[in-house]
């Protein structure tokens, strides 16, 4: 399967959305079967360059621009079979399905925490992700049942997937570092 990934959340500095698409590209690219393309408007930071997956970075100054205009076209010609929606919109046009992560719906419910040209980007595309999702993955069970209580049509596709933990939460591989962190701190 050929799963191409909005990547946008990786340019500039890490969020926890970055961790997510980072970390979720991490795990689909190590099973076997699966070939994952990282899509981004612009030129990713340094060190995606050399992962499991391939990277298709265009020069484009917009990312919601290019996600409706170019994004559909690159789509096509990579072969995509699905859509990662890691930003929760995705084109409103095009031939490849896709999959919308809901991480919560603060745009609505709290407009204030967002930078304005987040939510005037955001709110007119959602309305089409909606309509042409083939399915939602909410983050938590309160953001499945609160975007199925304000979009009903949503409940057959919407499933719920927690988010898992970094690598970084790892255990120690080596049985000294324990210690050495319990001194450090």
């Amino acid at each position: 399967m050929r799963i191409a990934i909005d990547a946008r959340a990786l340019l500039g500095q890490s969020t926890g959305i970055g961790t997510y698409t980072r970390g979720i590209a991490s795990a689909m690219a190590g099973r076997p079967g699966h070939a994952v393309g990282l899509f981004s408007p612009r030129p990713l930071p340094d060190g995606f360059q050399s992962g499991a997956w391939t990277v298709q970075e265009d020069g484009h100054p917009f990312g919601i621009l290019w996600l409706q205009t170019t994004l559909p076209r690159r789509l096509r010609s990579w072969d995509a079979d699905v859509l990662l929606a890691a930003l929760t919109i995705a084109p409103a046009r095009g031939s490849v399905p896709y999959v919308s992560v809901v991480h919560d719906l603060t745009a609505w419910t709290n407009p204030e925490w967002h930078a304005k040209r987040t939510v005037l980007g955001f709110l007119p595309m959602w309305e089409k992700t909606v309509e042409r999702a083939a399915r939602f993955l909410c983050v938590s069970q309160s953001t499945a049942r609160e975007l199925t209580d304000r979009y009903p049509e949503t409940r057959s596709r919407t499933r719920v997937i927690p988010h898992g933990l970094d690598p970084l939460f790892s255990p120690a591989g080596e049985p000294r570092a324990a210690e050495r962190t319990r001194r450090r701190y």
